[in-house]
């Protein structure tokens, strides 16, 4: 019996614009035909694969979908300019986005009951994730702890675009010169390879530098 296994398919490169353009070229020749869920009749299958993309700088590449201007605006977006547009989850009515990344990460919560007698009453727990990072990291760089995470079981298990990135996992290597770099592994679900991949790692690139990095490094005096 021949096995059906989706393909993993690993990337690594010194930049980032090469590492999109090889992760395209990679996917087309190894990636395996797919049906989605979004697929329309008359759509053909989708490539998927499982993608391992590593890169060490990050370079704006000339081709890739959308312009300078979007890219700018979701660099934004990842700083909470558009967390407005999120629903009231007790809101039915309501159409808006049902989730943004940074909403996610900076107010991740969920609802629980609180006892109190014999009654009980609704109550949303939420916590800074990018705060919790960035003390995890400052009191112990080499922590494997250092995590955000996105998805709500409660909200996302029957959602119909749940969101796409899943993790952000942090560690801080010090070099023989005393300079810390920090490592990010960003996890998503679901990617798309050419209308949105090089926007994610763009955007995640600018907000680990702006959100964690420049962060830490101004608490501790560090260069990171």
């Amino acid at each position: 019996m021949i096995s059906r296994n989706i393909p993993v398919i690993s990337i690594t490169e010194t930049t980032l614009a090469a590492a999109y353009e090889k992760a395209l070229i990679e996917l087309y020749n190894k990636g395996m035909r797919f049906k989605t869920q979004y697929d329309k009749p008359d759509d053909p299958l989708n490539i998927d694969s499982t993608m391992n993309i590593t890169m060490v700088y990050p370079m704006i590449h000339r081709a890739f979908p959308g312009g300078i201007e979007n890219l700018k605006e979701y660099v934004m977006e990842l700083s909470g300019a558009k967390d407005h547009w999120v629903i009231n989850i007790n809101d039915k009515e309501d159409t808006r986005w049902e989730y943004t990344y940074y909403r996610r990460i900076i107010k991740y919560g969920t609802w629980k009951e609180l006892i109190n007698g014999n009654s009980k009453q609704g109550g949303f727990f939420s916590i800074d994730q990018i705060e919790a990072v960035i003390e995890k990291l400052i009191k112990q760089p080499f922590t494997r702890q250092a995590q955000m995470i996105t998805w709500m079981t409660n909200l996302d298990i029957n959602c119909f675009d749940p969101p796409c990135l899943q993790s952000l996992w942090y560690r801080i290597i010090e070099d023989e010169e005393g300079t810390w770099w920090l490592n990010c592994n960003v996890r998503f679900r679901s990617n798309d390879a050419w209308g949105a991949s090089f926007m994610n790692l763009f955007g995640f690139i600018n907000f680990n530098k702006n959100l964690i990095a420049d962060e830490i490094s101004k608490r501790t005096g560090r260069k990171v």
